[in-house]
């Protein structure tokens, strides 16, 4: 058995769940339950990639073994005790002018912000497990958003009606903008979507609404004085 580093408290659990199943669940079994190649837990626990798992397989894994599902979150990401919510970071940065090409959509493991539930329960939201903040770079949302603002989206909420603020990879990066779904013209195969900017400076653009992937809709925002 590989030595595991003191970053991976969460692969150890995960190890010990499937040691102490009640069935006989391996790596592979499991990965393939997940959907996977059996190689794909292996690699996880002892190449560290992926460096997390998806929410989803978390949860799935979890109802396999039958164990919280938090056990196999990194400890940074655990909800406090104190009746706050914690809510994680991103590890990149949402480009809101000039995208940056990411190959990473991953959380952060350094850092993640407090809510209290009476602040949450006047968001309207997917649910707290869906929420994700991001630090916006660039000038193209200006004045709604501006560079250095932070963002949470709910990254369940990935369907442009209504129209609304999101972040997206629209094939060149990622970014933050308006979405409207518009309705399809002369026989038009493909379902299409208008990007826009707040800034006049930049001039919106469509994509077909396949080619676009969009992670969530921005639901709040922070902006220091």
């Amino acid at each position: 058995m590989a030595i595991l580093t003191e970053h991976t408290q969460e692969r150890q659990m995960l190890m010990r769940a499937i040691a102490q199943s009640n069935q006989a669940w391996t790596l592979a079994s499991l990965s393939r339950a997940l959907g996977r190649n059996a190689a794909y837990l292996h690699q996880y626990i002892h190449r560290q990639s992926p460096r997390l798992l998806p929410e989803a397989e978390r949860y799935k894994i979890a109802s396999l073994l039958h164990i919280a599902h938090e056990t196999l979150q990194p400890p940074s990401h655990r909800q406090p005790q104190d009746g706050t919510i914690s809510i994680p970071f991103l590890d990149i940065e949402s480009a809101a002018g000039h995208a940056s090409i990411v190959d990473d959509f991953a959380e952060s493991k350094q850092q993640a912000w407090q809510f209290t539930s009476a602040i949450m329960t006047k968001l309207q939201h997917s649910g707290t497990p869906y929420l994700r903040l991001l630090t916006v770079r660039g000038d193209s949302m200006t004045p709604q958003l501006e560079d250095g603002d932070v963002i949470m989206i709910d990254v369940k909420d990935n369907h442009p009606e209504p129209a609304g603020t999101f972040v997206l990879d629209d094939g060149h990066g990622l970014v933050v903008k308006r979405l409207e779904l518009l309705t399809p013209q002369n026989n038009e195969a493909k379902v299409k979507l208008r990007i826009c900017s707040m800034n006049s400076a930049y001039a919106p653009y469509r994509r077909a609404f396949e080619d676009v992937r969009i992670i969530g809709r921005v639901i709040w925002m922070a902006r220091a004085f």
